[in-house]
């Protein structure tokens, strides 16, 4: 009997579900030593499930019947495995151990020592724990089990120091020894360990895949809801904010369920950091509270002075000024217990906080300790240096000095550019991007006689800043193409009935995530560039006027380039003209597509009172009758440029930037393709459209049944035009889930990874499809901004819902006009001047021709 308690007890780390039920009825038998042994089966088996007040609770039975039974081994065994549950607990171990410490030798010497580096871990002596591990290890080379936790631990505690190489050869050999004692799940662990000193490193796409391979090789959140916190950090570095607040939130319901009150705190202080970084200081403040309050009664002073910290910074982000001089405190309390980075974002925020009321004495001592931190340490503290010293200059009223400063933050920020996707934001530098920049412009704006050119290069450097990308052909992964096939398949499902099934719905919302993790996981690294020159843009331009707006200060400015002269406008209150420019949608969307309807008549007024306000503001820079290369910013990115009077028959080509501008100018063309004329499902008039362009131009027609995803992908390579005729939604929520309707389901914009040579032209005869969601600093997410990001030299797209019967006239004439040898936008803008706009507008190389001959017809293969 005693021997059948023993090997329960050593199999419970393994097969803790099979240990419980026989562990149990042997925790009642009549031997006192099998009662002990049994009880200590049950301690460990119910830990290894995460189930830490059930493990207490046997444990602490163990221990009485282990006492009574005057058992003074099987004493030091329970006790040791008691510590453990403390440390989870948020009790310090070292208690325990310490009336230990007299009787230990040898292994559980080592096993003791183990611990209290966990302890000392817990409470963020990182240090400590370090040199703790490191006494430990010749006491345990013998026990691979307790080496490879051992190394674990460490790993982890070394990463948290910054020895990032070493932190990840101790998680590699503790995974390697995992894995030899046919442990997966803890050597999957060690996999998603892994992944968090990525994330420490910065590479947060090697972080994610390192996560989704953890979670394939069986590491599953319901047992360690701690692998959350790591998930929910690297998903708002990615920019899915929403995506990481519910990790957090569940993470902290399984934590609380587990009763593991240790990491139910670094929960709620993810979830509190999360908050505060999303624009909701309220939430941020009561988690930061609920944090702050658990540390102290934990006694982890280390992690308590940085959930003070984010406290404070939700207290100034609400609007409670009378915390302002605790930051100086709390900061100095961060950095001593080395938390460098929470340290530097409260000083940044109080001290910007302290400049908007006045209080100039204590901003400057705040920045002049966060301006010292030297070239050296993790480029976070470096850019917060830069921001700094770039308000020092500020405060000092050092224009020069400012711009300077500024120009060498952003400088900084291209050295460590996230390796972030094509088609994901990149938030976490976003605010530090339009910060510097910012800080320039005030400075050059303020300047008694304003350089022109340096205004338009600083505009530019923050476009060039935001919108840089990876290589234009990310790789074609099977992975995420069939985590697409996947997703059409379910929406197919879920669209058998009008209303759709709410379980149908679900499983699309979830296969919607898998899709966006995956295309994280194979992006490749983006460059930042540099902002081309005035001289360059001046060459490239020609006859042509370039309009660069921006907004700062609240203003609306634009920066107009044309026959070498650069002019600087200000146009008036940029919300004012935003606002306009929504309601001038709303109102041409219902004059459009309303055939009878008694809004009608309202909608057609107002749609000209509108585009007679917009124009008359914008009028200063659209005089004349230049062709415009017009670089918008904010809600200017879907006004339909066509629709104001100043516009009307005028070529006009909207881009994200300049740079993006001259790419498209310079991509090569190569032999020109073919034609491609794409009819999808439901459109009435589509496949009229599609086969009398066939019949015009010549090239391959893919209509009905035959215009799939992959044969639509296989012919646009390469093709000179592709034209598609179909549905087109775009998705504010998700926009790179925005979409062509073709035959066997909707063509993502993720799906454009897979265009191994681009088309030279797109044409997207749908509605709508050419809206962008514009994040902050003119970040732009849609179908049309990846098919830019793809290659693709130009599109011609409508930002307003269209009416299917009265495009073929406009399409047969812009093809028509393409085939004279018209720049595509010459040929949209003759188009639209004998057949109206219809919300229809060109991006990117519009001005630039086709290339090939396109003054005779294309022969049919």
């Amino acid at each position: 009997m005693p021997g059948e308690a023993e090997r329960l007890r050593d199999l419970a780390r393994r097969q803790p579900d099979l240990v419980l039920p026989r562990a149990g009825a042997l925790a009642e038998a009549g031997d006192p030593d099998v009662r002990v042994v049994a009880r200590h089966a049950l301690c460990l088996a119910h830990a290894e499930r995460g189930e830490v007040a059930a493990a207490r609770r046997a444990g602490l039975r163990a221990l009485a019947e282990a006492r009574r039974a005057g058992a003074a081994r099987r004493v030091v065994e329970i006790q040791l495995s008691l510590a453990w549950l403390d440390i989870e607990r948020g009790v310090p171990g070292a208690d325990r151990l310490a009336a230990l410490w007299h009787r230990l030798d040898g292994e559980e010497l080592g096993r003791a020592r183990c611990l209290l580096g966990l302890g000392l871990a817990a409470r963020g002596q990182h240090a400590a724990a370090v040199a703790e591990f490191t006494a430990a290890l010749p006491h345990l080379r013998r026990n691979r089990w307790w080496l490879a936790n051992l190394l674990g631990a460490r790993g982890i505690a070394a990463a948290y120091l910054g020895h990032l190489g070493p932190a990840e050869d101790d998680l590699s050999r503790a995974r390697a020894l995992w894995a030899d004692a046919a442990q997966p799940l803890r050597a999957a662990s060690c996999l998603h360990n892994t992944g968090f000193v990525a994330l420490l490193g910065g590479d947060v796409l090697r972080a994610l895949s390192l996560f989704d391979a953890a979670a394939r090789d069986g590491l599953d959140p319901a047992r360690r809801p701690e692998i959350l916190l790591d998930r929910a950090e690297a998903l708002h570095l990615a920019g899915l904010d929403g995506e990481a607040t519910a990790a957090l939130e569940r993470a902290c319901a399984l934590l609380t369920a587990a009763g593991r009150p240790a990491r139910l705190a670094e929960a709620r202080l993810a979830l509190a950091r999360c908050a505060l970084r999303t624009g909701r200081p309220e939430p941020a403040a009561t988690a930061a509270g609920q944090a702050l309050a658990a540390f102290r009664s934990q006694r982890r002073g280390s992690w308590a002075s940085v959930a003070s910290s984010v406290l404070l910074r939700a207290e100034l982000a609400r609007g409670r000024l009378s915390v302002l001089r605790m930051a100086g405190r709390t900061a100095a309390r961060c950095e001593r217990q080395g938390w460098h980075v929470a340290a530097a974002e409260l000083r940044l925020d109080a001290a910007r906080t302290a400049v908007v009321v006045g209080h100039h004495a204590l901003a400057r001592r705040l920045l002049a300790k966060l301006a010292a931190n030297g070239t050296p340490g993790p480029a976070p503290l470096r850019v917060m240096a830069w921001q700094a010293r770039a308000l020092l200059a500020e405060l000092d009223g050092d224009h020069r000095r400012l711009v300077r400063v500024a120009g060498r933050g952003l400088r900084v920020l291209a050295e460590r550019m996230p390796a972030l996707s094509l088609v994901e934001p990149r938030t976490h530098v976003t605010g530090a991007v339009v910060s510097l920049a910012d800080h320039a412009l005030t400075a050059l704006l303020s300047s008694r006689r304003v350089d022109n050119n340096a205004v338009l290069r600083w505009t530019e450097r923050r476009r060039v800043a935001l919108l840089c990308r990876p290589p234009l052909r990310p790789p074609d992964d099977a992975e995420l193409a069939a985590e697409l096939s996947t997703l059409r398949a379910a929406v197919a499902e879920a669209g058998l009935t009008e209303e759709l099934d709410p379980a149908a719905r679900t499983a699309v919302v979830r296969q919607e995530l898998r899709v966006r993790r995956r295309a994280l996981a194979i992006s490749g690294a983006g460059m930042m560039g540099r902002p081309p020159t005035t001289r360059e843009l001046e060459s490239a331009l020609g006859p042509a006027t370039l309009l660069s707006f921006f907004v700062h200060s609240g203003l609306l400015y634009a920066v107009a380039l044309a026959a070498g002269r650069t002019r600087l406008h200000r146009l008036g209150s940029a919300a004012e003209i935003s606002t306009h420019v929504r309601q001038l949608r709303f109102a041409l969307s219902h004059k459009t597509t309303a055939r009878i309807s008694p809004l009608q008549p309202a909608a057609i007024r107002a749609a000209e009172t509108l585009t007679s306000w917009l124009d008359h503001r914008l009028r200063p820079v659209l005089s004349g009758d230049a062709p415009l290369v017009v670089v918008p910013t904010g809600a200017l990115h879907d006004l339909p440029w066509a629709a104001l009077p100043s516009c009307h028959g005028r070529p006009l080509t909207v881009a994200p930037s300049t740079s993006d501008w001259l790419r498209g100018l310079s991509t090569p063309s190569g032999r020109p393709g073919r034609a491609v004329w794409v009819e999808g499902p439901g459109l009435a008039h589509a496949e009229r459209e599609v086969i009398a362009l066939h019949q015009r131009h010549g090239g391959r027609l893919l209509t009905g049944k035959a215009s799939t995803v992959d044969r639509v992908l296989q012919a646009g390579a390469g093709a000179r035009v592709l034209h598609v005729a179909s549905h087109g939604t775009f998705r504010a929520d998700q926009p790179l889930l925005s979409h062509l309707d073709l035959a066997d389901g909707p063509l993502y914009a993720y799906d454009l990874h897979r265009l191994r040579r681009p088309p030279r032209l797109v044409v997207l005869s749908a509605c709508e499809v050419g809206a962008v969601d514009v994040r902050v600093g003119d970040e732009l997410l849609g179908l049309t901004s990846a098919l830019l990001g793809a290659g693709a030299a130009t599109l011609v797209a409508s930002v307003l819902p269209v009416r299917d019967d009265q495009v073929p006239d406009l399409m047969t004439t812009l093809h028509d006009e393409l085939r004279r040898g018209r720049t595509p936008a010459e040929a949209l803008a003759n188009a639209q001047a004998r057949h109206g706009h219809l919300g229809f507008q060109c991006l990117g190389a519009g001005l630039s021709p086709l290339g090939g001959d396109h003054r005779r017809p294309h022969q049919r293969p």
